[in-house]
C-alpha cells in the first residue's frame, strides 16, 4: 500500500472493544483488534493509508448462540446487515479518517 500511494484498511471488531462482556477470549480478541487499528492508523496516515474499526453490536452468529439470553434478542443485526457496509467508511473524503465507527440497532428492545 506504501508503494501504491496509500489505501484503506477496514477492520470490523465490536463494540465488545469498548464493554465488556462475558467471555474475556473474545473480549481480548476485539479489544486487541481495536488497539491494532488506533495504533496502525498513528503510524500509516502519513503514507496515505486509513485505517478504519467498525465496531458493531449484537450479530446474530454462532458466538450468540453460545450466550443463551442473546441467541434470539430482537436488537440483533443479521449478519446480511454488514454486506458492503465498510463502504461506508471508504466514502469518507481523503483528508478525514474514519478511524472509529460505532454501530447500534436504531430501534432496540425497550428494557
Amino acid at each position: 500500500m506504501k508503494k501504491g500511494g496509500g489505501g484503506f484498511i477496514v477492520n470490523i471488531a465490536s463494540l465488545a472493544a469498548i464493554n465488556a462482556v462475558r467471555g474475556a477470549a473474545y473480549n481480548a480478541s476485539k479489544f486487541g483488534l481495536l488497539g491494532l487499528s488506533d495504533a496502525a492508523m498513528l503510524d500509516l496516515r502519513h503514507d496515505g493509508i486509513r485505517i478504519a474499526a467498525i465496531l458493531p453490536g449484537s450479530v446474530q452468529t454462532g458466538v450468540l448462540d453460545s450466550h443463551a439470553r442473546h441467541a434470539r434478542a430482537p436488537g440483533c443485526f443479521s449478519p446480511t446487515t454488514w454486506r458492503g457496509r465498510s463502504a461506508i467508511s471508504c466514502a469518507i473524503p481523503d483528508r478525514a479518517i474514519p478511524s472509529r465507527l460505532d454501530l447500534r440497532p436504531s430501534h432496540p428492545p425497550k428494557k
